[in-house]
């Protein structure tokens, strides 16, 4: 007969044995305990069958598959040991047989039992039970075939071990079927438990590496989920410059060469099946870029102004910056910020500046200009004079001219006389007056920002139109018709249809060749002999009075007047004579001569123009 002390010691050493196999289990791997209630074999009622049928435990939350499986029966109180049978089933239904007719008769009293598969040894047959950690024990062969026969206990056969549970989830209700041979026996568990250990394979949760530049420092850390925690490895030539560090799963440097390296393959292993594989390609990008100028050309300066342009442009690498040429004094070139700075001293141009960005790569970015400085601000000073009087009808223009820096804008105020305008566009005051007079203090100004202001005050005159008094030519000898005066026979042509009736018609000079006439020793105006302002605005080359020369006036009188244009006809009958285009003809009867036929009196009047005819012209050619 076995002593209880070395009962107790043999135990000692499953339970150092069992955690010296538990500590072969790989490490970090995730271990969790789940409790279950007591439970109670009664000695009346159905045989066999404990309370409850069966006793679960629900577990939840567990990641990975089951690596190992322990279940401990704690506070077992039996009259008989020996006739209990007790399967452990998991959530996807494999069992296990824990202990079947283990552990003799003999009474036990808060007994904890371990299952393990990495205890040293079985459960006792005919031994007394004691606490400790044994391996499943079944001494009575297929003894489940017959004593686990009521629903919904499983059926044999049975596992032997609790690796029957390796690799599957863990999630879901464990049922403990606990079943006593002898009705007459009782018992109890004052609880039981099992502990689950998972693990879970490896996964990346990194994307794979990003393109690498050339000469830039890259960096790619790998990472992956699972339990336990993956190690790194990598496979294939990574391009000249990068290193692979397994420690920090990280690839890291600078590369040196423009390449890709192809079928490169990262692998994260736990120990726990399959590992994560991740294929990659790494491509170094030579990221080199011409120049190009994206500023444009610097503007104008002005004398004794700070002046600041900065060129900019792209490229990689980032290019370098110069410029040839000779600046404007006081201007300098920085190439290291690109720009041109300064105050200048001396107004001109620079010509045929050039700024040049180079990095190397072709072709090199420039840009070509010239630099111009601006004389320093003055004041506006007129240069042009006060405008001249202006004269009733006659077209008139004055033109404002002033210097200064900038160049000034003019503006006119006060009222200008009617007909004339001021464009301050062009500075320029015209237009063609049509009331004598005067526009008193008119303000011309001339501004540029730079003060003060010029200014020219004056009055606009406008005065009638000076009469212009022509010479008198000397009276020539009688002409053609009965009463000349102030022509001679080489300025006017006359005939009739019957030459006798000359004398009832008589004819007075008025204008020959542009010259205006005087009559009986008087000065001719053009209300009294022309007879109408727009007619003698047309340019008189020639014009003749004919009137009754005795009792009355004989139609059909032929008036040919030296020169070539227009006749205009003002009859008699009109008051005030009205201006109408006449027919006009030649005849070589008198050539350099220009006729019209008229059949009453009036004045003819020869005109270098086309006028504006009237209604009812009348006559016919001879």
């Amino acid at each position: 007969m076995i002593s209880r002390s070395l009962i107790k010691s043999l135990s000692l050493i499953l339970v150092l044995l069992a955690g010296l196999l538990l500590m072969s289990a790989p490490a970090f791997a995730a271990t969790n305990t789940f409790n279950g209630g007591g439970i109670t074999t009664p000695a009346t009622g159905t045989a066999g069958i404990a309370n409850p049928y069966p006793s679960t435990i629900s577990v939840s939350g567990l990641t990975g598959i089951v690596t190992q499986v322990t279940a401990t029966l704690s506070g077992l109180t039996h009259t008989c040991p020996d006739d209990l049978d007790i399967v452990l089933v998991g959530p996807t239904g494999a069992d296990v047989l824990l202990m079947s007719d283990s552990g003799g008769c003999p009474d036990v009293s808060g007994v904890n039992l371990t299952i393990s598969d990495a205890a040293a040894g079985t459960l006792p047959n005919s031994l007394i039970l004691t606490t400790g950690t044994f391996r499943p024990s079944n001494y009575s062969g297929n003894d489940g075939g017959t004593d686990f026969n009521l629903a919904p206990s499983p059926t044999a056969p049975y596992g032997t071990t609790l690796s029957v549970f390796n690799g599957l989830d863990p999630n879901g209700t464990w049922s403990l079927y606990v079943w006593d041979d002898q009705a007459t026996d009782i018992g109890t568990f004052t609880g039981w438990s099992i502990t689950v250990t998972t693990v879970t394979a490896p996964a990346f949760t990194s994307a794979a590496p990003p393109a690498a530049t050339l000469g830039v420092p890259y960096s790619h850390t790998f990472t992956a989920s699972g339990d336990p925690a993956p190690t790194f490895s990598l496979t294939g030539t990574l391009p000249a410059g990068l290193t692979f560090n397994a420690g920090t799963a990280t690839i890291s440097g600078t590369p040196t060469a423009a390449v890709t390296s192809m079928g490169l393959i990262a692998t994260a292993n736990n120990g726990v099946n399959p590992n994560a594989t991740q294929n990659f390609d790494l491509t170094v990008i030579d990221p080199s870029v011409a120049p190009a100028i994206t500023s444009g050309a610097p503007g104008s300066g002005v004398v004794g102004v700070p002046y600041s342009h900065t060129f900019t442009f792209t490229g990689y690498p980032a290019p370098t910056a110069s410029l040839t040429g000779t600046l404007p004094a006081g201007l300098t070139f920085d190439p290291g910020t690109a720009t041109i700075s300064g105050t200048p001293t001396a107004a001109g141009t620079s010509t045929g500046l050039l700024f040049t960005a180079a990095n190397g790569v072709n072709p090199d970015a420039t840009q070509s200009f010239d630099l111009l400085i601006n004389p320093a601000p003055a004041a506006p000073t007129f240069t042009s004079a006060a405008p001249p009087a202006a004269t009733l009808g006659v077209p008139y223009s004055h033109t404002f001219t002033a210097i200064g820096n900038p160049a000034p804008t003019i503006t006119l105020t006060g009222t200008l006389p009617a007909g004339l305008t001021f464009d301050a566009g062009t500075a320029t005051l015209s237009g063609t007056p049509t009331t004598v007079g005067t526009s008193a203090g008119l303000i011309a100004t001339a501004s540029n920002g730079v003060a003060p202001d010029a200014t020219q005050t004056f009055d606009l005159v406008v005065t009638a139109v000076p009469v212009a008094v022509a010479a008198v030519p000397t009276p020539p000898p009688p002409g053609l018709c009965g009463d000349m005066n102030g022509a001679g026979n080489d300025l006017l042509r006359s005939n009739f249809e019957h030459e006798a009736d000359r004398s009832a018609v008589s004819c007075r000079m008025l204008a020959a060749q542009g010259d205006y006439m005087t009559w009986l020793g008087g000065q001719l105006t053009q209300e009294e002999n022309i007879g109408d302002t727009t007619t003698l605005g047309m340019g008189v080359i020639g014009a003749v009075d004919v009137f009754n020369g005795g009792s009355s006036f004989v139609a059909g009188v032929n008036i040919c007047l030296q020169g070539s244009g227009r006749m205009i006809f003002l009859s008699a009958a009109d008051a005030p004579r009205i201006p109408r285009e006449w027919n006009a003809w030649t005849t070589d009867a008198f050539p350099g001569f220009t006729c019209t036929t008229i059949w009453s009196p009036g004045t003819v009047v020869l005109v270098g123009e086309v006028g504006a005819s009237s209604a009812g012209a009348a006559g016919g050619d001879k």
